[in-house]
């Protein structure tokens, strides 16, 4: 049986004291929004004569997905997501891969490649 040190399990715990503060503000910033934006969804709301919410189910997203152009960015969305994102992800590890390797001329593509990524850097700076 292994026996645990008692000082690591302070240091967790003095740790997450530390953390806490930032990690509740952020679910209350975070998480307080997106449930309103969620529970408005449900309802028929007008922003302008801030009437109160009336609930009205599924209707916002029946409407929602009977509309063509929401269907199309929708479609195109999943797309980019399903298609070119992978594709982008491979292209950027075998970039990767390549200024890593060493062949022959790899100082003239590490250069041509970071030298665009560096030099607006230093001259904001």
């Amino acid at each position: 049986m292994v026996k645990r040190d008692p000082r690591k399990r302070n240091n967790f715990i003095v740790s997450w004291l530390f953390v806490l503060p930032a990690v509740l503000l952020m679910g209350a910033f975070l998480l307080y929004p997106l449930l309103s934006a969620l529970r408005i969804s449900f309802s028929e709301y007008n922003f302008v004569y801030s009437e109160k919410p009336v609930f009205n189910g599924l209707t916002n997203y029946i409407k929602l997905f009977q509309d063509p152009h929401f269907l199309v960015a929708f479609k195109n969305t999943i797309y980019y997501t399903l298609v070119f994102f992978p594709l982008f992800m491979l292209i950027a590890l075998c970039l990767a891969l390549l200024l890593n390797s060493k062949v022959k001329g790899n100082g003239i593509f590490q250069t041509a490649i970071l030298l665009p990524i560096v030099v607006p850097l230093s001259l904001a700076g």
